[in-house]
């Protein structure tokens, strides 16, 4: 495709990471636009990656929802669950900080990979430790 002279405007790029990848980090030394429908990995900056366009927020854009759904509920203390993988740590990172600048108390916090039953056994725990422990 590149070596043909035709002009290219733009890539219509992939749903996985492990495609999107390799090719936003390449149209940038061509100066083409990435447009992707599904990719929705937070590494995908304005500053890391100018010419790259996404259809979907990025996991962290829902930060910004998830504050404000518990101050609608005015809820000021929180437990927080997440799948310990770059693609949902990162944005949880940032969702601890916000959480924090809302002062809204982080109680616990619990990742998990795989299995997230034992996970969400822990966090109740880690919350109210007297109610679950008898569990």
């Amino acid at each position: 495709m590149l070596s043909k002279e035709q002009l290219k405007v733009v890539l219509f790029g992939d749903a996985c990471t492990q495609v999107t990848d390799p090719i936003a980090k390449a149209s940038q030394f061509f100066q083409l636009v990435q447009l992707t429908y599904g990719d929705t990995h937070p590494m995908y900056t304005v500053e890391n990656y100018p010419n790259f366009f996404r259809v979907v927020p990025s996991e962290a854009a829902f930060n910004l929802a998830r504050v404000a759904l518990l101050r609608h509920f005015n809820w000021t203390r929180v437990g927080t669950l997440y799948q310990s993988s770059p693609r949902y740590a990162l944005p949880h990172s940032k969702l601890l900080t916000d959480l924090e600048t809302a002062k809204i108390e982080i109680a616990a916090q619990q990742g998990f990979v795989d299995e997230v039953k034992s996970a969400v056994s822990k966090l109740k725990v880690n919350i109210h430790p007297i109610r679950w422990s008898r569990l």
